[in-house]
């Protein structure tokens, strides 16, 4: 992915920059600009996947730029990373089509929690969690949905991983910011969008099944939970974890064929999950999984 950093002071292009190389994305491609000018001709010669613009830049200020992005019709997603803080700012830029406005001065976990939705819009098959939306209450194909026993999916997992896990059922408990960023898919009957499954994975089980291999080391995934950022790697791993869990349901459901409709990552707004496992007729049930170096993942399946 390409990211175009705009700003007029040189340090903090690099103090951008180094957060960004923190996500652990092996292929981002990033580019400094000194001015609106300079970024806008980038813009059409290089075309960025995201723009990180400072507001407030001699000759063409972050919002203008924005404008002139607009006009050139250059779909280029744009964020500001600027001393802006004002409600009434903000709102400016978001209402121009900023998809976010991190104030300086900012920690690594602000930044992480904005470009996130972004870069990994790409690597999973949908970048939103629309699910209060997409979930229909009833179930007109009757179909009884079993939900799979710890012993299953532990098995199941195992084939995964190089190191041990251990799995076991787990108390519900109200979901809370500890979780994020998590991993959730969607998964309805024969590519139907109906859903009919959704399966969670916390930040912590996310790392537990999603580095499955000794190229991704502890310290790799320590760094990680501290900063609250899901590497590229441990994201795909996690989706072949996900379709893993799809087959041992399947096994229960010989008529229909458990497919994912969808993969995202929720970094923010612990409140939509909230709504979710909250809704009237919904069977849920919790997982804690475990490997020697972590403890305490949690792994949700819902039935609406």
């Amino acid at each position: 992915m390409k990211i175009l950093i705009v700003d007029d002071s040189k340090a903090m292009q690099h103090i951008v920059k180094r957060g960004l190389e923190k996500l652990g994305y092996d292929d981002l491609e990033i580019v400094l600009a000194s001015s609106g000018m300079d970024a806008l001709k980038l813009a059409k010669e290089w075309q960025p996947t995201l723009i990180l613009s400072d507001w407030h830049m001699p000759e063409m200020t972050g919002i203008e730029l924005m404008h002139e992005l607009s006009t050139a019709m250059l779909d280029i997603d744009i964020g500001f990373v600027t001393t802006e803080s004002s409600p009434e700012r903000i709102k400016e830029a978001t209402d121009a089509g900023a998809l976010f406005v991190v104030s300086k001065p900012f920690d690594v976990e602000t930044l992480h929690n904005a470009v996130l939705p972004v870069l990994q819009r790409t690597g999973a098959k949908s970048s939103s969690l629309e699910i209060e939306n997409e979930i229909k209450p009833n179930n007109p194909d009757n179909i009884e949905i079993v939900m799979p026993k710890s012993e299953s999916l532990q098995k199941a997992l195992k084939l995964l991983t190089v190191k041990e896990i251990s799995l076991s059922e787990k108390e519900v408990d109200d979901p809370n910011t500890s979780w994020l960023p998590c991993v959730i898919g969607l998964f309805g009957f024969d590519n139907e969008k109906n859903i009919k499954v959704v399966v969670v994975f916390d930040i912590l089980a996310s790392m537990i099944l999603g580095a499955n291999s000794d190229a991704i080391s502890k310290s790799m995934i320590d760094a990680a939970i501290k900063d609250k950022v899901i590497p590229k790697d441990v994201i795909a791993n996690c989706e072949r974890a996900l379709n893993m869990i799809s087959l041992v349901i399947n096994r229960e459901v010989a008529s229909r064929e458990l497919t994912m409709i969808s993969m995202s990552t929720l970094t923010t707004n612990i409140d939509k999950l909230a709504v979710l496992v909250g809704r009237k007729g919904v069977t849920r049930i919790d997982y804690n999984v475990s490997n020697k170096d972590y403890n305490d993942g949690r792994i949700i399946i819902l039935c609406p």
